[in-house]
């Protein structure tokens, strides 16, 4: 009698910047996984975990896309070499089923998170994948700031203008929102999906 055949892994990339550390974030989601196995090297790019959800586990392929700068980004697509970091990046965001796209939950930064939309745009073009089909997860950081108010989430919705999309607040400096995040992506996923399939199906 033959085994049951085992699903295909979901592949979700994180679309971040250099600072808070993208590196330590793949090590944590691998530490919240059953099991989990991250590419060797101090700054890895990729993880297979196998994810809890509820008294199932899906496995997930997961992806970071480190964009270069602290602030600002060139596209892949201008970038003048074509290194293996770079081809490392495109083929991840061909395969990513999912984006999570972490941003400045604050007001004055929120130019900054829709110029990273801008820039995720160009490289999903890059890669040769319609943005419009790829659902974008936004894992809003938020901070306890009395000089720093937030950004209303319906502005940063109409800032960044993502046809499929949705958001999780998240806490770094309390170590908060990164599960909840990727449990949100998957469910993201999940649901872009059963809406393609519904309009394929009138």
């Amino acid at each position: 009698m033959s085994s049951p055949a085992q699903p295909h892994p979901l592949h979700v990339a994180y679309y971040t910047g250099p600072a808070g550390s993208p590196y330590r974030l793949l090590r944590h989601l691998a530490a919240l996984a059953r099991s989990a196995s991250i590419e060797a090297g101090p700054t890895p790019a990729r993880a297979e975990l196998l994810w809890p959800r509820g008294a199932a586990v899906l496995p997930l392929h997961l992806s970071l896309i480190v964009t270069r700068g602290v602030a600002w980004h060139a596209p892949i697509d201008a970038l003048a070499a074509e290194s293996d970091e770079v081809r490392g990046e495109l083929d991840a965001l061909r395969r990513a089923q999912v984006v999570v796209l972490p941003i400045d939950g604050r007001a004055r930064r929120l130019a900054l998170g829709v110029h990273r939309a801008a820039t995720l745009r160009a490289d999903l073009i890059a890669a040769g994948r319609p943005p419009e089909q790829v659902p974008v997860l936004f894992q809003v950081h938020r901070y306890a700031d009395p000089n720093e108010p937030p950004a209303a989430l319906p502005d940063i919705a109409r800032a960044l203008a993502w046809p499929r999309w949705d958001h999780v607040e998240a806490f770094p400096r309390e170590k908060r929102g990164a599960r909840e995040a990727l449990d949100r992506a998957i469910a993201l996923h999940e649901e872009s999906r059963g809406a393609s399939a519904r309009g394929d199906a009138r």
